[in-house]
């Protein structure tokens, strides 16, 4: 009979999903197996230990799903209701894998930092086991279809429906803060959890409230800043410069249930209260009304002359939506380019695409080469996983954020700035001037 471990390293093995499926429904009367898959999938489950010096691997170790067992117990009656914590909590992990084999310890580890990386969606669980995960999901802005003409400037595509609430557009990273038994868990847009904004976290504690939930970006001096600090793998990295914007706020209840019947305008009262009684470092993100064409295009103007990379658009009486929505709209005129694919990397170390297929490098007309991870599908992201090299030499367009006042979309180091992956191209209906510079920058880089 299979163990966890046995099962878990056959879907490391095996990119495809259906050959994962097929085995998770093989395996679904195994309920080790399910409590694996719905520790590290609830959002809401934490064990606040990431990092720790690994012990030698021990030659004598007790079964696989022993193991499993007994460490589930572990970190979830021990380090998730913080009974132990600090050194003491590491201490305790230490102990725990200085009995485990090397493969033991891999899950283990994995398990610990909830990112098994086996190529398993929450998704997949819950077709497998129904309703065995919470799930973590936020509001999603659509694309207010723009575009800008010589002379014209911008023009708006899409119908607007006004009265509606307008605010900046920030350029940090989307936080969640959740307050929940008095004390709060900040996560990433992806459900993951963040523990480098402890002076947002701390001062979040100290607001007399509790069972609430503050969505918004964490911002500091800029996007190096804000990212360095967000995403660093240090603790202890300084977070003093760092703000937490919050532009919406629900019940816990109501996001846990993923499900929310309160309008916007309610909802933007609740942040004002609720922001209210904590202080610096948080912050209610500035908004107003709009009533008409005219005033949305002052709007976009007066911010992105600020320094904002748009504006939001938001309907008035729209619930919150845990999902991507036209109740919601970002405004940033885009322009397309085309390039050459002439190299990929790596998803950056920590994320869920960590060792996996991340972006790729594209090459312009210009010769310069630009970055683009945004845009592709999950779909079309486990398709390039599988042979990213053969994607060299292909065409796409992409689109871009142009300058408000040039048009141009492109950087002043001749990038695309803020690059959004939209297809791939036929070659033979692509200006010549790319092709040209795809071939060669292909062959200086062999040589």
């Amino acid at each position: 009979m299979s163990s966890v471990i046995d099962i878990l390293e056959l879907l490391e093995s095996d990119n495809s999903r259906l050959f994962k499926e097929e085995l998770l429904e093989t395996h679904s009367g195994n309920d080790l197996l399910k409590r694996v898959f719905v520790t590290v999938g609830d959002p809401y489950i934490n064990f606040y230990v990431n990092k720790f010096k690994m012990p030698t691997a021990s030659s004598f170790t007790p079964e696989d799903d022993a193991v499993i067992s007994n460490f589930l117990d572990f970190i979830t009656e021990s380090l998730s209701p913080r009974r132990v914590t600090g050194n003491a909590a590491k201490d305790a992990v230490v102990s725990f894998f200085c009995e485990l084999s090397e493969r033991q310890q891999k899950w283990c580890l994995r398990i610990l930092l909830k990112n098994l990386r086996c190529g398993v969606q929450s998704t997949t669980v819950n077709k497998v086991w129904p309703g065995s995960i919470v799930g973590f999901s936020v509001q999603l802005a659509e694309s207010l279809s723009t575009r800008y003409e010589d002379g014209k400037g911008i023009i708006i595509e899409d119908e607007v429906v006004y009265p509606i609430r307008v605010e900046p557009k920030l350029d940090g990273l989307r936080c969640v803060a959740v307050k929940h038994g008095g004390e709060v868990t900040m996560f990433t847009r992806n459900g993951n959890v963040l523990e480098t904004l402890p002076r947002i976290k701390s001062a979040l504690e100290k607001a007399p409230w509790d069972d609430f939930v503050l969505d918004g970006e964490a911002l500091g001096a800029d996007w190096n800043e804000s990212a360095s600090v967000v995403m660093s793998h240090k603790k202890g990295k300084d977070d003093s410069g760092m703000i937490f914007h919050v532009f919406d706020a629900l019940h816990f209840s109501d996001w846990r249930d993923q499900h929310n019947d309160l309008g916007l305008k309610d909802r933007v009262d609740l942040v004002a209260e609720l922001v209210g009684q904590v202080g610096s470092p948080v912050f209610q993100v500035p908004g107003r009304l709009v009533n008409n064409k005219e005033e949305l295009l002052k709007a976009y103007m007066t911010d992105t002359d600020a320094g904002y990379e748009g504006i939001m658009l938001k309907d008035l009486d729209a619930p919150y939506l845990f999902k991507r929505s036209s109740n919601i709209r970002k405004m940033k005129p885009v322009a397309t380019y085309e390039g050459i694919i002439v190299g990929n990397y790596e998803g950056k170390r920590g994320s869920k695409r960590e060792g996996l297929w991340g972006g790729f490098e594209v090459v312009l007309p210009n010769g310069v080469v630009t970055r683009v991870a945004g845009g592709f599908t999950d779909k079309l992201k486990s398709e390039i996983n599988v042979d990213p090299e053969s994607w060299i030499g292909r065409v796409v367009e992409m689109e871009g954020q142009p300058d408000p006042l040039t048009g141009d979309g492109l950087t002043k180091d001749g990038k695309v700035r803020f690059p959004v992956f939209i297809r791939e191209r036929d070659p033979r209906d692509v200006d010549p001037r790319v092709m040209a510079a795809g071939d060669t920058y292909l062959k200086s880089a062999t040589g």
